[in-house]
């Protein structure tokens, strides 16, 4: 793993309580695209979505029980926010 790697790795891990190599799979499963609108991640940042009503956002760290799916900025940004 790069030193870009490791610092995801342990972002991701604090935070939503996985791995890269879980968010990784999941990229895989969503076939590098966005969750909702399908836009790729070569030129979108992936996001990782979660259940904002499962954990308080004041906590800066969520269960992980409450991990959804990979969204690009737009839908993570404008799309869930609304629905939500």
């Amino acid at each position: 793993m790069t030193s870009a790697e490791r610092a995801k790795d342990i972002r991701l891990r604090n935070i939503y309580k996985m791995t890269l190599e879980e968010q990784n799979e999941k990229r895989v499963e969503q076939n590098n695209a966005c969750a909702i609108c399908g836009r790729d991640f070569t030129m979108f940042t992936a996001f990782q979505d979660h259940l904002h009503a499962c954990c308080p956002r004041r906590l800066k760290s969520f269960c992980g029980k409450c991990n959804r799916g990979l969204l690009c900025y737009p839908c993570n940004k404008f799309v869930v926010g609304i629905l939500e």
